[in-house]
């Protein structure tokens, strides 16, 4: 499985909050998003 991180930014250039992963690098809106995924994948 490939990480494209850019198939889940947002297409506009709105300054949002946005929460990076410390292991790969994908940033996520949401806190409870980032947590999930940081379960499923690097756990």
């Amino acid at each position: 499985m490939f990480s494209r991180p850019d198939l889940f930014r947002k297409k506009e250039k709105v300054e949002t909050k946005t929460f990076k992963c410390r292991h790969c690098d994908m940033e996520f809106e949401d806190k409870d998003r980032l947590k999930k995924h940081s379960k499923k994948a690097h756990s």
